[in-house]
């Protein structure tokens, strides 16, 4: 409770550094486990056992930030716009949009990184396709969650089965149960919403040639 209103009191009214006040809750936390007489070794141990299982999650975030640079360096963005803009039929846009969104989260275990590098192409694909802004940004954010979720390299979905100290993989079929369900019923309605934008892509062909 302390530390909560040490996170509550210094982001809300003092307008705080997060890292500093989240250091600063830590802090309050372990005076008062001392005051409540636990040992200041067993204090130690619980923080070397949390670190411990947050270092994978660290190493996918790190190996992430280096992912999207690159691909803002090297050209790949403008590329999957381009040829998105030729190949892809606006009444599968969508349909496609999350499907992509969802493998990428899957294979690099980021639904961030999916979000700022195929998610950033294919809002550029979509404005020249004139589907809305805002069916696309949705389409990419189930995509994306969706995969994160189930990524064996996921930081979040590390962290939770070692915090819980279960088997990852049994973590992961036992999500599926809820996150299939929403994602199949997220892609009929995307392909309901794309119906009234097919059979523009031989147009969009040509403009884009020309």
């Amino acid at each position: 409770m302390v530390s909560f209103s040490v996170v509550l009191g210094g982001v809300l009214y003092l307008d705080g550094p997060t890292n500093i006040i989240l250091i600063l809750a830590g802090i309050s936390v372990i005076i008062l486990s001392l005051i409540w007489g636990i040992k200041w070794q067993d204090i130690e141990d619980d923080l070397m056992n949390t670190l411990k299982s947050m270092f994978k999650p660290i190493l996918i975030l790190l190996a992430v930030g280096m992912l999207t640079g690159s691909w803002m360096l090297s050209g790949t963005i403008p590329l999957i716009i381009y040829y998105g803009l030729l190949s892809i039929d606006p009444l599968f846009f969508l349909v496609i949009t999350a499907i992509t969104c969802a493998i990428m989260s899957v294979m690099a275990g980021t639904s961030w990184g999916t979000i700022g590098t195929v998610g950033v192409a294919l809002m550029g694909v979509s404005i020249g396709l004139g589907i809305p802004a805002g069916y696309t940004a949705g389409a990419i954010v189930v995509g994306a969650f969706f995969g994160d979720k189930l990524s064996p390299l996921s930081d979040t979905t590390v962290m939770a089965s070692a915090m819980a100290n279960v088997n990852i993989i049994d973590h992961i079929k036992h999500m599926l149960w809820t996150t299939i369900p929403g994602f199949v019923i997220s892609l009929i309605l995307y392909f309901i919403l794309g119906l009234q934008y097919g059979g523009q892509l031989n147009s969009r062909k040509m403009s884009i040639r020309l």
